[in-house]
């Protein structure tokens, strides 16, 4: 506390002694981190504008929209130095504009590090842009964001051009008239809402999986050929796109009638698989009512319910297709053929943040056959949202049966390590664990000419190879490799991850060729250690098949006031080769209390509350499973006492059935208040 916040030139009264007494109860009490989440738009610089590039004009050069577009804004945003995790700043929503078309997102950073700068959610009209820890390791913050929002229907004229004022910005409105039957198109929307379809719990699993996610419409012509003329037969053949499938059982297909003529035309499903549905339509030629066949349409999933797309190399992603979600109908009018189709994306929201100070991050991808490497733009990596390349090699081979080696031919394995953070990394090395068959042979690292590890130096952006052999082999190969290294200026040791599996074809034929040195089921196989030559130019091969973890601990502070809070970053990984079950971590803070039991778990890029079980001062939490090569990271938040000085420690363990407990420490210094300054007693 600087002195000269209590300074007085004055004394001998009690009036100025309970005037410092109160400044300093003040202070003291300002040096005590903020529990509650602060409004902070009135420090912060906030700028929004209407962004009309690319937007058709009338000859008045006023943009012109259609009814059902979604109008683009764009922010611009600074915050404080010293804001909090959980202060916010805020947009309102221009009037005429619907609140319920707005989609949360987040805004990550812009350094590659994979974190989320701030969360944009909407209430009552008001986009709250809500910021997360990343300010507590950061200054200057700022960044952009853009989203879009369509208009409120109940503004709208319902015959003519509509006006209207968006953020300053004139726009002209145009209704929709609808189909008329002269041509066919097809369209998809979200249901019931963009918002509603692509909500994620705190695991990244879709909420709405019980029902469909999205809803396609076909537009069907009323005449067709030449001259025009009523059809009595229409067959339709509709395939969807990677990222979305149909549900055979939940189709629900049926005609939709714009303009009625008639007897509704009938609808038959011909065929139906997941990514490909067949209709026979079938009506009077003289019925000459305006027509359409809708159909229900649900979001890829894995086991876990979290959404996912298939790249054009043939890689799943866990998240939503970034191309879009396709879907193209093939149509024959009595014989008289065309095709329609169409994309439609996730509404164009995001943007990014960044602030003063180093995100360390590695990649490692193991592949055979060729790889440009990982994206870069305006130095930043493509990553997708789990914070993998967000295209991998073709011949990636993360997944079982993995690559189909002829038999009695070698492969040539590359792994490319490469610097997706802002800060360099140095003492990074690499090791090779093979899980099952014949191991990796002659594996040779090479950065910046030297082939002797750890390397130092690799920059952002920088990447290098190592290149190894696959012998002839008989039965199946599974291999991790792993890659770590250390943030030269913050210390903090990085790590990343990757699987390669491969299959001879005798046993991709057989499924029952057992690969030589292979460990029968049921056996635990005795951990060896090769080295490559040439000795120092080579990495480590293990073979390995029990989970192993780690533990670091990470105090969000150095310092601490006496009561203040103190969030701590507990990291468990799995370094070993097969999942820990029942992982059991567990906190032991020392003069201090858990300041809530409720505490936020992260694995990958999924995140969800758990609540700590406390008892006699130790907070644990159980989580059923950790994946081989998998981070756990558990963010639990302290009090300190009251009355604590010096250096409080803090102990984190974690464990797993039979794994070995591992433990982590880590300290934060009391800050005591000073007294206050008393002047000398007047006398005479």
């Amino acid at each position: 506390m600087p002195g000269s916040a209590l300074r007085s030139p004055v004394a001998g009264t009690r009036t100025t002694l309970a005037v410092l007494l109160a400044v300093v109860a003040a202070c003291i009490a300002f040096a005590v981190p903020r529990a509650a989440a602060a409004d902070i738009t009135p420090r912060s610089t906030v700028s929004v504008a209407v962004d009309t590039s690319g937007v058709s004009t009338n000859p008045a050069g006023q943009p012109v929209y259609w009814d059902w577009e979604k109008v683009l804004m764009k922010v611009t945003w600074a915050v404080p130095d010293g804001s909090q995790p959980g202060d916010y700043f805020t947009v309102p929503l221009d009037p005429q504009l619907a609140p319920s078309s707005f989609v949360p997102f987040d805004l990550p950073a812009s350094d590659g590090s994979g974190a989320v700068v701030a969360r944009a959610t909407i209430q009552d009209g008001v986009v709250r842009f809500t910021l997360t820890d990343y300010v507590l390791r950061h200054r200057a913050v700022h960044g952009v964001a853009e989203f879009r929002a369509g208009f409120d229907y109940a503004q709208l004229n319902t015959t003519t051009p509509t006006v209207v004022d968006v953020y300053g910005t004139k726009l002209l409105v145009n209704r929709d008239p609808g189909p008329t039957g002269s041509s066919e198109y097809k369209y998809g929307v979200w249901q019931p809402s963009e918002a509603a379809a692509t909500a994620r719990d705190a695991s990244g699993a879709l909420v709405q999986r019980d029902r469909a996610q999205l809803y396609w419409t076909i537009v069907l012509r009323n005449r067709v050929g030449t001259p025009p003329r009523g059809w009595s037969s229409l067959t339709v053949v509709d395939t969807a796109s990677s990222g979305s499938h149909f549900d055979c059982a939940r189709l629900n297909a049926r005609i939709r009638t714009f303009a009625a003529d008639g007897a509704t035309p009938t609808l038959d499903v011909l065929s139906c698989a997941a990514g490909r549905v067949e209709f026979r339509v079938t009506k009077a030629a003289a019925n000459d009512g305006v027509y359409g066949i809708v159909m229900d349409g649900w979001l890829d999933t894995n086991a876990a319910g979290q959404p996912v797309y298939t790249d054009a190399g043939g890689n799943t992603h866990v998240g939503f297709n970034p191309e879009g979600f396709g879907n193209r109908a093939d149509l024959s009018y009595d014989g008289i053929t065309s095709t329609v189709s169409t994309v439609f994306k996730r509404t164009a929201q995001g943007g990014s943040g960044v602030g003063t100070g180093n995100a360390p991050r590695v990649d490692i991808e193991k592949y055979s056959g060729a790889w440009d490497g990982i994206a870069f733009t305006n130095g930043a990596p493509l990553l997708d949202e789990s914070g993998q390349p967000g295209s991998l090699p073709a011949g990636d081979n993360d997944v079982a049966p993995g690559l189909t080696v002829a038999p009695g031919a070698s492969t040539t394995v590359t792994m490319r390590v490469t610097n997706t953070g802002t800060e360099t990394l140095n003492g990074v090395t690499v090791a090779d664990a093979t899980l099952t068959g014949p191991a990796v042979t002659g594996v040779t690292c090479t950065f910046n000419g030297s082939t002797a590890m750890p390397f130092n130096g690799l920059a952002p952006g920088q990447s290098f190879l190592c290149t190894g052999t696959l012998a002839a082999f008989a039965g199946t190969h599974t291999d991790r490799s792993t890659v770590t290294g250390t943030g030269a200026d913050s210390g903090t040791q990085v790590s990343d991850a990757d699987l390669f599996t491969a299959v001879s074809a005798s046993a991709a034929v057989t499924g029952s060729a057992t690969p030589a040195g292979t460990t029968p089921a049921g056996t635990t196989p005795a951990p060896t250690v090769t080295t490559s030559p040439p000795a120092g130019a080579s990495i480590s091969i293990q073979q390995a098949s029990k989970p192993l973890l780690t533990i670091a601990k990470r105090a969000g502070a150095r310092r601490v006031a006496p009561g203040g809070l103190v969030r701590w970053t507990l990291t468990v990984r799995n370094v070993g080769g097969a999942a820990a079950r029942n992982v059991r971590v567990c906190d032991v803070p020392s003069r201090a209390t858990f300041a809530a039991r409720a505490v936020m778990v992260r694995r990958g890029s999924a995140r969800r509350t758990m609540t700590l079980r406390v008892s006699r001062g130790t907070g644990c939490l159980t989580v059923a499973r950790l994946a081989a090569g998998a981070t756990l990271r558990v963010t639990v938040v302290t009090r300190t006492a009251t009355g604590a000085r010096g250096t409080v420690p803090n102990v984190a363990t974690a464990q797993a059935t039979g794994v070995a407990r591992v433990t982590a420490r880590a300290r934060v210094a009391v800050t005591a208040p000073r007294p206050p300054r008393t002047s000398p007693a007047v006398t005479g």
